[in-house]
């Protein structure tokens, strides 16, 4: 049998446990890299635990607990990074200046579309005991896979709808942030009221 989790998501996950370490060490505060390598880490963690404890509820209510759940770990994790970045930092752009119903948009398609195709098409652990073994892809290819990626189960499945829901959640918060932030400070073009002595 291979392993649950494969040597693929293994090596992103320490990648990102490094990336997410030497941003803090750094204190270079949070960065586009960084929330990568959060989500990295958050994925990685997620399917790890899930792998390690399986709540016996079904594999949709598994999958949204845990992009829910990992979206607060991704926006604490650049809050700590906020925090402890240097004094003298460069001032950092939440987010840069991009056309706001495209941005909503696509980064609402990142967890929608995950979703939908882990309800349609859910792993298995008996993914490739199903496949037929004279068709185009056949076991032998799933397994030679799942070599790679680890089983065609639960934990896998929590990988990858963790690291793509999360991404689409993460950026359709800051966008909806950044748009109510531009809607409720004041224009730029007024000038202050000044109190007369």
């Amino acid at each position: 049998m291979p392993w649950t989790i494969g040597p693929v998501p293994l090596g992103l996950t320490i990648a990102a446990a490094y990336g997410v370490f030497i941003a803090f060490v750094r204190r270079e505060g949070f960065s586009f890299v960084f929330v990568i390598s959060a989500l990295g880490l958050v994925s990685g963690v997620a399917a790890f635990a899930v792998h390690l404890w399986r709540p016996s509820v079904d594999h949709m209510t598994i999958l949204l607990t845990g992009q829910v759940v990992c979206t607060g770990v991704v926006f604490l994790l650049c809050w700590l990074s906020w925090v402890a970045r240097k004094p003298e930092g460069k001032p950092q752009k939440l987010v840069s200046d991009v056309a706001p119903i495209k941005g909503l948009l696509a980064s609402l398609a990142f967890p929608l579309v995950i979703n939908v195709l882990f309800y349609l098409w859910p792993i298995t652990s008996n993914y490739c005991a199903k496949l037929a073994y004279g068709n185009a892809y056949s076991g032998a290819k799933c397994r030679a896979q799942e070599n790679f990626w680890g089983l065609h189960d639960l934990p896998l499945e929590i990988y990858f709808g963790v690291l793509f829901g999360v991404f689409g959640l993460v950026m359709f918060i800051v966008i909806v942030f950044r748009l109510c932030l531009n809607f409720f400070s004041p224009e730029r073009d007024e000038a202050a009221p000044t109190a007369e002595d």
